[in-house]
């Protein structure tokens, strides 16, 4: 299991994401893998906010319909896919059709343009909106509902019971009633503002106060940190191929952790080669001395 750990530096009001290293992981359940990143920290990109991925997905969701519906919008695809086709000696044409067909559409169409919008073009764009519908879906994320204490999207106060219940479920310890006159103190300070308001978590983190607004700014830091894709994850399963290798099959934890995070935060480690070998020597020595060659 990959560990990365995604938090907010106070010093500078900014939204870090680091790789921390590989976790063995022998029970998969809730309590075990809970404890088990616990113990994990007590040892020890992407600045993007979630919010800010919302309103792009829908934007490009609605995008998508606008085209799936326009005509000339294909044309000028098929037409330009025709262009390069020709180009390279390949002829326009729909396979052959089958009465039987289950590895691919199968419409029959009366040309090859019509055919291509029937089969590939429409289920190509019906596929990519339901998967943005369904990852970035409001109603599949409860902390989606924090996205209102950001001042720039505040919500009338009937919504306020969506943040307490949230709270509650993520946070356990403001009291509802507390964070009830929060929130109303909060809307009301940005209504009265006359610059514009925050549109981002995080600006909106750095100009709430800890002294009036201390579980409105523990929410805001919750919803600052929330990843917006596995990315860093998938990354270091990436470099694990490259570091872990047939002829390092039996390298321990520790080693492969420290092998990692060289390989992944390579642009942050400063590392002397010829001090790595003059330790290596040291705790192996041998008659025939090492020398390094700076190829550069």
């Amino acid at each position: 299991m990959t560990l990365c750990i995604r938090y907010v530096d106070i010093d500078v009001f900014k939204i870090k994401e680091m790789f921390v290293g590989f976790v063995e992981a022998n029970e998969v359940t809730g309590e075990k893998l809970t404890a088990l990143i616990v113990d994990k920290l007590q040892e020890l990109s992407p600045h993007v906010e979630l919010q800010e991925c919302y309103v792009m997905a829908n934007s490009l969701v609605k995008l998508l319909q606008k085209y799936r519906s326009d005509n000339e919008f294909y044309d000028r695809i098929f037409d330009a896919a025709t262009k390069v086709a020709t180009q390279h000696d390949i002829t326009t044409e729909a396979p052959r059709n089958v009465r039987t067909q289950i590895y691919r559409p199968n419409a029959q169409s009366s040309c090859p343009r019509d055919y291509y919008r029937i089969n590939v073009f429409i289920p190509f764009l019906d596929t990519l909106i339901n998967q943005m519908n369904t990852r970035f879906s409001s109603t599949n994320i409860d902390l989606a509902k924090l996205f209102s204490l950001i001042p720039a999207f505040v919500k009338p106060a009937k919504y306020d019971e969506e943040i307490v219940n949230v709270a509650e479920r993520y946070c356990q310890e403001p009291s509802a009633f507390q964070l009830y006159n929060e929130i109303a103190m909060w809307r009301e300070h940005w209504t009265q503002q006359k610059e514009k308001p925050p549109s981002k978590a995080i600006d909106a983190l750095c100009d709430s106060s800890a002294r009036f607004y201390p579980n409105i700014r523990k929410l805001l830091h919750l919803l600052c940190i929330l990843p917006v894709t596995s990315c860093t994850g998938e990354r270091s399963f990436s470099s694990l191929k490259l570091i872990k290798t047939y002829l390092r099959s039996t390298m321990r934890e520790n080693r492969l952790n420290g092998l990692a995070l060289m390989n992944i935060h390579k642009n942050v480690i400063d590392i002397d080669p010829s001090e790595v070998i003059d330790m290596f020597a040291q705790k192996h020595p041998r008659r025939l001395e090492f020398l390094y060659i700076d190829k550069e």
